[in-house]
């Protein structure tokens, strides 16, 4: 409540101020500071519903994984009476009763007293292996409740229920994968799934767009490149090391996420070339910029929307690279790309108005 009030009182001031300073007819200044006490509530707001929809998303990231527990305990005891019995699984008809008896009631939902519930089923393929298991053939999946179910594909848990299915898989242990990807999983020994190629088309689309938009605006404003050239660096460097950052935290959202990195090559990569051309852009605007107008206030709209958009890019190479489309995750992260293009703006800002006087004082003298 103390926040919100802050925000509220923040911009009811800001827009006073802002008033103030218009009906002045010049005796009062201070745009620069007046537009990003304007702003910050506004985007404070926006960083706390996304903050709140990142926590959200990233519980459910996190209960799924942790939901894994019982499958991996039902898997391992598997594993464990394969060893001790020369290599074989337990019958397909009764295999919840052995494991029940023999490795304890863990992974098997109570119903009530003395019934218990299975929410896995196992790969009836599997139990014709006597020896070692392929590597990666289902072992259990999830099915829907009922006791000693064995079969194959077939007995998945209903779609609508969940996007994504846990199963346990020789060699690999307990994994969340997507539906849509269940059926590419090794379910017979004769049958070895093609490894999943990268999304390069999907790579290459998004990378072309944003080199084609970069790229666009460094050859529109490529005379001022030669005079902002160490700006633009300094900035660019800060800007992909913020994006680097970032691109991890982001990436943390993703259900599918296996530490790929894709958030951080792409968080570097965009955050450069957003930096590079957000100081290309402020200096065409100060080259430009009317006497009263604030390159301050500018620099902070400007960073934020640059952030924003940033932001967004990330995503989208994020949601290509793990085929998981959600509109959640770039508005979870638009609050975090705003206070980020916020800073290095206001910083950019400051060194470009620092500049430009400097040279008039060379000028004046």
């Amino acid at each position: 409540m103390a926040a919100i009030a802050y925000m509220i009182i923040c911009f009811v001031c800001g827009i006073r101020a802002l008033s103030q300073i218009r009906l002045s007819g010049g005796l009062l200044r201070g745009n620069g500071y007046v537009m990003p006490s304007i702003l910050m509530p506004i985007v404070i707001a926006l960083w706390l519903v996304s903050f709140l929809l990142a926590i959200n998303l990233g519980m459910r990231s996190m209960m799924r994984y942790e939901r894994l527990y019982p499958v991996r305990h039902l898997g391992n005891a598997m594993l464990q009476y394969r060893s001790d019995h020369d290599g074989s699984l337990p019958p397909p008809d009764s295999w919840c009763d052995v494991i029940k008896e023999d490795k304890g009631i863990f992974g098997f939902k109570e119903s009530r007293e003395d019934v218990y519930t299975s929410d896995y089923a196992l790969n009836v393929a599997a139990t014709d292996v006597v020896g070692e298991l392929p590597y990666g053939m289902v072992i259990l999946f999830e099915a829907e409740q009922g006791w000693n179910l064995a079969g194959g594909i077939e007995l998945l848990r209903p779609e609508e229920e969940s996007g994504w299915v846990r199963v346990y898989l020789a060699g690999a242990g307990p994994q969340v994968v997507q539906r849509s990807e269940v059926s590419e999983l090794r379910w017979k020994v004769d049958s070895i799934p093609e490894k999943a190629a990268p999304p390069l088309g999907g790579y290459v689309a998004a990378g072309g767009v944003l080199v084609a938009v970069s790229g666009g605006i460094i050859a529109g404003l490529r005379r001022r490149l030669r005079r902002f050239a160490l700006a633009a660096a300094g900035l660019g460097v800060l800007s992909a090391g913020a994006g680097t950052v970032c691109g991890i935290l982001a990436e943390v959202l993703y259900l599918a996420s296996q530490g790929i990195r894709i958030g951080a090559v792409a968080g570097a990569s965009v955050g450069f070339l957003a930096g590079v051309c957000f100081v290309l852009v402020l200096g065409y605007a100060r080259d430009r910029m009317r006497p009263g107008m604030s390159m301050v206030g500018f620099a902070t709209v400007a960073g934020a929307i640059t952030g924003a958009a940033a932001s967004t890019a990330v995503h989208v190479f994020l949601m290509i690279g793990y085929n998981d489309w959600h509109v959640l995750y770039p508005l979870a992260g638009a609050g975090f790309g705003i206070w980020a293009g916020i800073l290095l703006g206001w910083l950019c800002s400051n060194i470009l108005t620092r500049n430009k006087t400097d040279k008039l004082s060379e000028g004046l003298t």
